[in-house]
C-alpha cells in the first residue's frame, strides 16, 4: 500500500510541477517576445536617429561653407552626397541601411519687417517663397527627415535647423 501512495504523489508532484512550468512559460514567452521587439525597435531608432544627424550636420557644412545659396533651390528635397567633400545633391536617400528613407528639404524663412512690433521674427508662412514680400534671403530652414517601415507602419524622425548668414558691411 505505501507503493501505491508513493507513486500517486509522484504523480501528483509532476502535475503540479508541469502546471508551475505551464505558468512561467504562459507568463515569460510573451514578455520575452516584446522585449524582442522592443530592442529590436530600439535599434531601429538609433540608426535612425544616427542618420539624421549625419543628414543635419552635412546641411549645416554645406550651408555655412556655401557663399552661394542660390545653388540649392527653395522647397525642393536634396540627399547628402560625399566626393571628398560633402555636398547636396538633388533627390532622396532611398535604402539607406537596406531599411531607411532620408531627405533634407530646404525652405525659405520669412520675418516680420523692421518696422514691426517683433521686427526680425520668423513668421509661420506656409507659402512663404523667394517671391513673398517678406522673404528673408539671408536664411533658410533645414528640414530633415528619416522614416522606415516597422511592422507594416511608418516611422519618421524629424529635425529642423536654420541656417542664417551674416552680412559683413566694409
Amino acid at each position: 500500500m505505501r507503493i501505491f501512495t508513493r507513486r500517486g504523489f509522484l504523480i501528483l508532484e509532476a502535475i503540479i510541477a508541469i502546471g508551475i512550468l505551464s505558468v512561467i512559460l504562459v507568463t515569460v514567452l510573451p514578455s520575452l517576445s516584446f522585449f524582442v521587439k522592443r530592442a529590436r525597435r530600439s535599434q531601429n531608432e538609433t540608426q535612425a536617429t544616427l542618420l539624421l544627424q549625419e543628414g543635419m550636420e552635412v546641411a549645416y557644412h554645406v550651408f555655412s561653407t556655401t557663399s552661394n545659396w542660390d545653388l540649392y533651390a527653395i522647397d525642393t528635397s536634396y540627399r547628402p552626397v560625399h566626393n571628398g567633400m560633402w555636398e547636396l545633391v538633388a533627390g532622396v536617400d532611398t535604402d539607406l541601411e537596406t531599411l531607411y528613407t532620408r531627405k533634407i528639404e530646404i525652405k525659405a524663412v520669412c520675418r516680420h519687417p523692421a518696422t514691426s512690433a517683433q521686427p526680425g521674427e520668423i513668421l509661420d508662412v506656409p507659402d512663404c517663397s523667394a517671391a513673398h514680400g517678406l522673404f528673408d534671403p539671408t536664411s533658410r530652414s533645414l528640414i530633415t527627415t528619416v522614416s522606415w517601415d516597422e511592422g507594416g507602419t511608418v516611422q519618421t524622425l524629424t529635425a529642423k535647423l536654420l541656417v542664417t548668414k551674416q552680412l559683413l558691411s566694409l
